[in-house]
């Protein structure tokens, strides 16, 4: 089973990931390290990253048609060339290990999987919108999750006050970011997860005010 956690950059979603797998040995959400282990691979990036090339063949035919369309959208965004590379090795990295994970027989809770990428590609912090059209447009192509949870939180000004106050690697394209970018960039964000909402309302969605009770509404989901 793949469960994933998506929502705004600030929301939780890595600190509920952690905790979660503190609840149960069945529960995987080192990905890199279980697949590492399993396939014994040797523990350095550039082993894992030709592991995954070597996957491609793993991809079914709507999963090539997400990676085109979304390499095709990210050519397209407002950032530099070397931006451009690593936004589409990021989306060509969360397709793969969805369609490796989807295999397992393990419960795997990913942080920022293949429904995230509609936030790698839409949003860029330049205004305080997206275009909603092509974003609906995407958002249908992505496949049907075993779980997907939203997590929210329901003041923008914490949301914006955790973002603003970390900086560390996994969140590069933030940090810089000039104050209002990130605002900009917070509140595109949302409006993807909005539209994610709006075309698919099944969705769980979890508001993360208090990490407890957060912790706890996803395990009723899991």
């Amino acid at each position: 089973m793949v469960i994933e956690l998506t929502g705004a950059p600030g929301s939780g979603k890595t600190t509920l990931a952690a905790e979660l797998e503190k609840t149960s040995r069945d529960i995987v959400v080192d990905i890199k390290s279980y697949l590492v282990n399993k396939y014994r691979m040797p523990r350095n990036s550039a082993s894992f990253n030709a592991f995954l090339l070597s996957n491609f063949y793993r991809l079914d035919d709507r999963e090539r048609l997400i990676l085109k369309e979304a390499s095709r959208l990210a050519v397209k965004m407002k950032y530099s060339t070397l931006q451009k590379i690593n936004t589409i090795r990021k989306i060509y990295r969360k397709i793969t290990l969805y369609s490796i994970l989807k295999q397992q027989e393990k419960t795997f809770v990913i942080d920022e999987g293949i429904w995230h990428i509609p936030l790698n590609i839409f949003v860029n912090g330049d205004t305080d919108w997206i275009n909603r059209k092509h974003t609906k447009e995407f958002v249908r192509l992505l496949p049907k999750p075993d779980k997907l949870i939203i997590i929210e939180v329901s003041d923008f000004n914490i949301l914006a006050d955790r973002v603003l106050k970390r900086n560390d690697e996994k969140h590069r394209r933030i940090d810089s970011l000039p104050d209002k970018k990130v605002r900009n960039f917070l509140k595109q964000s949302l409006d993807v997860i909005e539209t994610i909402k709006e075309l698919f309302p099944e969705h769980k969605v979890v508001e993360n005010n208090r990490i407890e009770q957060a912790l706890l509404s996803i395990l009723k989901e899991i």
